[in-house]
């Protein structure tokens, strides 16, 4: 649902989070699962919120605790590129992995997003990465939860698959698992399919911003909860996008020639959103297509796509990501090693898009350091000056950042 807020009234909610909460609930009648500020007009801003009234969610029950304490040193930063909105870098297929590996140098452990660094077959993810989907980092920046760094890649995968993929798409990924098993060592604990095909659907909002819905989450969340039942410790959903894609062939088109956001990136989010919401478990999704040949003409072709178009299956840079997620851990649960928000030094994110639930969750904190990348953008016009936030450290790329960082950790203060 699209909603029109006064822009006033979303400054009030930097030092009161709990104030949009309350909006969400008045206006929609449920807290929104997924929500973020889409454009400004009129000095109203537009805002995209998606929730689900029918389902009980475990993350809405958590409880934030007061002065819980750092139970381990580690300092730790937090970079975010929002999911379907098109920023110029790493709004496509894994086209900030670079810059994800240079970040993550600085610190002890890098929180990232899944949409920094999945790039269809192609993934460089750093060690020291903390592959997190985004409810779950909204979930950390509001303190209700710690995350659990994995001592080695060794988390057990349990992989959902919509029953409507074609026998070769079945055939493909169920390859592609084997070849996963096989070479990097992962730990697939068992497939499911789901009982009956995912009712989805793709939503292109205004910019080509994407977003999109699925009809029947019960049914991708019984299949989720069969594999938690034998021990799954992250979930990877597989869906039949091909209807989906020959109806938005022309945002497709866009996308490879890196005219427009991708139009599944949306629904994408939401899937994962659905289980972390549910079950507190790390979740990440693949599209699969029964059509490989998704690219127009090659000459068009934006680089930035290169990664999936160069890739015989969507899968494999989720399950590597999937395999080091931490674990997320309700906060009065948490024990020695585990990183709270109190561990967290710095937030990065790109410079247009200041609005959504991290970004609010950290306005009031004075002592993590806040960096907007001036570079990255994707034409949202949601900036740090605009929405009144404070000491936001303005930097024109990530290699400027990464020198403002190193200077840090070298002790120097600006």
């Amino acid at each position: 649902m699209l909603l029109e807020i006064e822009l006033e009234i979303i400054k009030q909610c930097l030092a009161k989070p709990e104030l949009l909460k309350n909006l969400f609930i008045q206006k929609l009648g449920y807290e929104p699962i997924r929500w973020g500020g889409i454009g400004i007009s009129n000095n109203k801003v537009l805002i995209e919120a998606i929730g689900f009234p029918e389902l009980r969610f475990q993350a809405f029950e958590l409880i934030k605790h007061k002065n819980i304490k750092s139970f381990s040193t580690k300092e730790i930063g937090l970079a975010i590129i929002p999911t379907g909105l098109g920023c110029s870098i790493g709004g496509f297929g894994g086209d900030a992995n670079i810059f994800a590996n240079l970040m993550a140098e600085e610190f002890d452990n890098l929180i990232i997003n899944p949409n920094i660094v999945n790039g269809g077959a192609w993934q460089n993810i750093p060690s020291k990465a903390l592959y997190t989907e985004g409810l779950a980092i909204d979930l950390f920046t509001k303190g209700l939860i710690a995350l659990r760094p994995k001592k080695r890649p060794d988390n057990k995968i349990g992989i959902v698959i919509d029953s409507s993929l074609s026998d070769s798409a079945l055939k493909r990924e169920l390859q592609v698992i084997e070849a996963a098993k096989l070479i990097w060592g992962l730990n697939i604990l068992e497939i499911q399919m789901t009982e009956s095909k995912l009712d989805l659907n793709i939503d292109i909002l205004p910019k080509g911003f994407s977003s999109g819905n699925i009809q029947n989450p019960k049914v991708l969340l019984k299949a989720a909860q069969q594999l938690i039942d034998k021990g799954a410790e992250a979930i990877a959903i597989i869906t039949n996008m091909s209807d989906l894609d020959a109806q938005n062939e022309t945002n497709g088109d866009l996308y490879m020639n890196g005219n427009s956001p991708d139009p599944i990136g949306g629904l994408e989010a939401i899937l994962s959103h659905l289980i972390t919401a549910t079950f507190l478990i790390p979740a990440a999704h693949a599209p699969s297509f029964d059509n490989l040949e998704l690219a127009p003409e090659a000459e068009k072709l934006d680089k930035r796509v290169s990664p999936e178009i160069a890739s015989y299956s969507f899968l494999p840079s989720v399950l590597k990501g999937l395999a080091q997620a931490p674990s997320l851990i309700p906060i009065d649960l948490i024990e020695a090693g585990d990183l709270n928000l109190n561990n967290l030094k710095a937030f990065i994110a790109p410079a247009d898009c200041w609005l959504g639930e991290s970004f609010i969750n950290l306005a009031s904190h004075q002592n993590i350091s806040k960096y907007a990348v001036q570079n990255n953008i994707c034409g949202i016009n949601l900036n740090p000056e605009l929405m009144n936030f404070e000491n936001i450290n303005k930097v024109n790329n990530y290699f400027e950042l990464i020198g403002y960082l190193k200077a840090w950790n070298l002790g120097f203060s600006f």
